[in-house]
């Protein structure tokens, strides 16, 4: 390394070129090592697969014309860019000490270079790195001929745009973003391949395919914005031992004082029995409305148990703290418990009062908001899970408006 420092501050260039210089060295000296440690797997992957290399090669180019093409079914479009997005994410995470030179990091910020420049070798070596699959979408953009058209085709812009979210994710994230690049594709084909109805909220039955694909891009797009500006959850394996012991106390704590719990399960049961009592005599299903009215009732009924969680915190804080060291890891232990009772109750609502389905994911998420609504805002906790299920429930009286008309 020291070789090639000095081999690039030789040259009678100015400090800018220099430096862009000296950037490019260290990404090729540890590309350079990447594939060599890779040499072996790539001559027993062509030796074997030498007919289907030049598929590989294109293989970006035909998945955009299928994301591109505006009579693309939905799950179609979902796998295609959720593949794209996967591979691109690893390209870029694969490269990603090569693009910043971390293995120099020291020496680079020991540089009287300006952030900016920094930021535009940074941009320039990310560019390269992704090559066709980050190029080619923006490439595509160019030949959009009018704002009529770019409003019209609108899911290929946020898909492009989604394409730098993922690449800075890949650059400046720890974790896997596994809500936006597994979890919500995973759930959304498997919502389409069962005919499941919970994502109706985003599109109407027979809406057109362009704003099915607007709707699925801008959710795809705000999940990966919130990842990229929230720190992923990770979880290692002191935090599992930790969380072994966590449980035992806490266990002890619920059997101490039973009666919280045992109220709310109880309250619970009874909101279910009378509204399948009344189901019985009305002879008729509740209209969507009052199901959301009662699903976020029974949420605001199990989240608060949060109340008691939080006097256990603040009952053993310092013991606590050495369990629990990460806020985010703090509220997925607390969410898990009442999640389970929540999704059970979501189950005997769908399954036996003919509920919606939407109700096994919005009595769940629920739950979690006025959890954290709970920590947050205490005795106003009921105000933010009102406004979520109020939402929801305008959302699907329009969809019903639509339809109607």
């Amino acid at each position: 390394m020291q070789y090639i420092t000095l081999s690039v501050l030789k040259n009678n260039t100015s400090s800018l070129k220099k430096y862009h210089l000296l950037r490019w060295a260290i990404y090729r000296h540890e590309i350079k090592k990447i594939t060599a440690a890779l040499k072996q797997f790539f001559i027993f992957y062509a030796a074997l697969m030498f007919v289907s290399l030049p598929a590989v090669i294109l293989m970006s180019l035909i998945s955009l014309s299928v994301i591109a093409d505006s009579h693309t079914l939905l799950d179609q479009r979902i796998t295609y860019q959720w593949i794209y997005f996967v591979l691109l994410y690893f390209m870029i995470r694969v490269q990603k000490n090569a693009i910043l030179g971390q293995s120099n990091q020291h020496y680079l910020s020991s540089l009287p270079i300006k952030n900016k420049i920094k930021n535009a070798s940074t941009l320039v070596l990310t560019v390269i790195a992704g090559n066709l699959p980050l190029i080619a979408p923006f490439f595509l953009l160019a030949y959009i001929p009018d704002t009529k058209t770019f409003i019209n085709q609108l899911y290929f812009p946020l898909f492009a745009f989604t394409i730098i979210i993922v690449t800075w994710s890949a650059l400046q994230q720890r974790g896997f973003p596994w809500l936006s690049l597994f979890l919500t594709p995973l759930l959304v084909n498997l919502s389409l391949s069962l005919d499941l109805s919970f994502i109706q909220f985003l599109w109407v039955e027979h809406t057109e395919l362009t704003l099915k694909a607007i709707s699925l891009n801008s959710l795809w797009l705000l999940l990966l914005t919130i990842e990229v500006f929230v720190k992923p959850l990770t979880i290692d394996l002191t935090s599992i031992f930790n969380l072994k012991f966590y449980w035992k106390i806490r266990w002890l704590a619920i059997l101490k004082n039973p009666m919280s719990a045992m109220i709310r399960i109880f309250i619970t049961s009874l909101c279910i029995s009378l509204m399948a009592y009344l189901q019985y005599k009305v002879l008729k299903v509740a209209n969507i409305e009052l199901q959301v009215a009662a699903v976020g009732l029974i949420a605001l009924i199990i989240g608060s148990y949060q109340f008691e969680t939080e006097k256990f915190y603040q009952a053993h804080p310092h013991y606590l703290n050495n369990l629990l060291t990460n806020k985010y890891y703090r509220y997925f232990v607390d969410c898990i418990p009442m999640m389970l009772i929540a999704f059970s109750e979501s189950i005997v609502m769908w399954r036996w009062l003919d509920f919606s389905v939407a109700t096994l994911w919005l009595l769940p998420l629920g739950a979690i908001i006025t959890i954290i609504s709970v920590t947050r805002f205490e005795r106003n906790f009921f105000i933010i899970p009102l406004l979520f299920h109020g939402l929801v429930a305008f959302i699907y009286f329009i969809i019903s408006s639509t339809r109607i008309y």
